[in-house]
């Protein structure tokens, strides 16, 4: 039987930071949530990176200047450079959004200011005891910043929320009975839940009424359509599901198994419908890792948790900033190989095979930027702090990392070998094609030269015949004298074997 519980924070709370990946698309009418309709080539994309760039300006916090999301001297240096400033030359660029300043582009949900509208109520997270943690003076801590990767064409909204639990029990405890992180949006063609439903209380952020009644009235798919609206001509989700890093200090029960902790924090990460029959056999995921006497993290598909014992005077964020750069970079690399999935599956075999549109240089761009992208942004040691590398590197494992970029690697390289041999196969038939053209236009000349050379030969019979005949009257006639008819006669003869000689021999040299 457990001992009680020995909760050593002040605060029964946790940061939860939630990541929404999207593609970059050139502009465009559509929806946040369509299905992306992708060219590999995507004309029009810098012309949409810089206008994401100009709404994001206006929206980052005014008067700051630099922006820091990590604790980067727990990483190497070349890592933190990848995590640049505004027209710096790292990969990520970094907005930080002021909450203030984002406000509801569409009437109709009577939505104020973020930043107001989170702080005017105590939001619970659909029907939980898990809620919005508020300061002393009743405003929500909301750290949201946006990351653009402009040479891989995507980009991350990042929301991060203090959240705490009304009830003694743990906060993961709470987390892990909940739905809300799981849906975000609804595909183009599916529609949304009615409010007032159970399904979209689920999703929804809420506010106890009267009776105890939960009253939905805001979700995530609903800030994005309404506070990111003008994003929407640049950008697509094409997850309906947040990936989410829960990070923690102190909450540990110190009585609590390895079996326990495992079922715990496979519910709060992965979160299975509660109400359905489980197995009796032991999980097996997530894979719990302890490092030294105070970390401790787990990692599933769908996000991960990192938790550790701190001192006094420190508070969770200083636990963000160091565990949050790893945590982007893992997803960015497997939302970068997923894109590179998706184009290699979008590329039509009829036109690779036909070698039509300029396929093989698709195929070969695809080839490139992959191996470009793989060099600049797939690490596989990023940290000079051991739990830091132990959470990184359990984050490649469960995102498939090394397994996707293999993949794609393999797939691109054989696709690229078959349009080559291809290529030299349609060269060859050319390439035969023109040589039997040519000989056909040689064996064409040779014959006229032949019958030129035929006509040429019965002119010159008739010629000598001509010749000796007026040549014994000549020879025989006594008006000219003997050294005129010598000369007049071997004159022609000279100058023709001159001519032959002069000919073939200046042909030899």
């Amino acid at each position: 039987m457990s001992q009680a519980p020995n909760i050593h924070s002040k605060k029964n709370s946790i940061q939860v930071y939630n990541v929404f990946p999207f593609h970059i698309i050139p502009k465009t009418e559509g929806e946040l949530f369509d299905t992306i309709q992708s060219d590999i080539f995507n004309y029009g994309i810098k012309e949409s990176i810089f206008e994401i760039r100009q709404i994001l300006k206006q929206l980052n916090f005014p008067g700051r200047k630099k922006v820091s999301i990590g604790d980067f001297s727990k990483y190497y240096d070349f890592i933190s450079s990848h995590f640049g400033q505004d027209n710096d030359s790292g990969n990520f660029e970094i907005f930080s959004i002021d909450p203030n300043r984002l406000v509801p582009y569409s009437s109709d949900l009577g939505l104020k200011n973020l930043q107001l509208q989170l702080s005017e109520k105590d939001y619970y997270l659909g029907p939980s005891c898990v809620k919005l943690a508020k300061s002393d003076n009743g405003i929500i801590s909301i750290d949201t910043f946006i990351l653009i990767n402009s040479i891989a064409q995507l980009g991350y909204i990042v929301i991060g929320l203090e959240l705490e639990s009304t009830e003694q029990a743990s906060i993961l405890e709470g987390l892990s009975r909940i739905d809300f992180f799981r849906n975000i949006g609804w595909r183009k063609g599916q529609k949304p839940p009615k409010k007032g439903t159970n399904q979209y209380i689920k999703y929804a952020f809420s506010v106890k009424g009267e009776e105890n009644k939960f009253i939905p009235e805001l979700s995530f798919f609903e800030i994005f359509t309404s506070y990111f609206s003008q994003l929407k001509d640049f950008i697509r989700f094409y997850h309906n599901r947040v990936i989410t890093l829960y990070i923690a200090d102190n909450i540990l029960y110190d009585s609590k198994e390895e079996k326990e902790l495992q079922n715990l924090f496979f519910d709060v990460i992965r979160v299975p419908d509660i109400n359905v029959q489980r197995f009796s056999h032991l999980s097996s995921e997530p894979a719990i890792i302890k490092i030294g006497r105070n970390v401790i993290c787990a990692a599933l598909n769908e996000g991960a948790i990192a938790v550790e014992t701190i001192n006094e005077g420190h508070d969770n964020k200083s636990l963000v900033k160091k565990y949050i750069p790893a945590f982007l970079l893992a997803i960015n690399q497997r939302e970068l190989l997923l894109k590179t999935m998706q184009q290699v599956s979008t590329l039509n075999p009829e036109k690779l095979l036909s070698l039509e549109n300029g396929q093989l240089e698709k195929v070969e761009f695809l080839k490139t930027s992959l191996l470009v992208l793989q060099l600049k942004q797939i690490f596989y040691s990023v940290s000079n702090t051991h739990e830091v590398e132990v959470f990184f590197t359990q984050l490649q494992r469960v995102f498939n990392i090394e397994i996707m970029l293999k993949e794609n690697e393999q797939s691109i390289s054989e696709i690229y070998k078959l349009l080559e041999l291809k290529k030299s196969f349609e060269d060859k038939k050319i390439s035969d094609a023109r040589g039997i053209i040519e000989k056909e236009k040689i064996e064409k000349e040779e014959m006229s030269a032949k019958i030129v050379n035929t006509i040429l030969g019965v002119i010159a019979c008739l010629g000598l015949f001509s010749f000796l005949k007026d040549l014994l009257p000549f020879l025989f006639d006594s008006q000219y004298f003997l050294i005129y008819k010598s000369f007049s006669i071997f004159l022609p003869f000279g100058a023709g074997v001159w001519l032959v000689w002069y000919m073939f021999g200046r042909k030899n040299n």
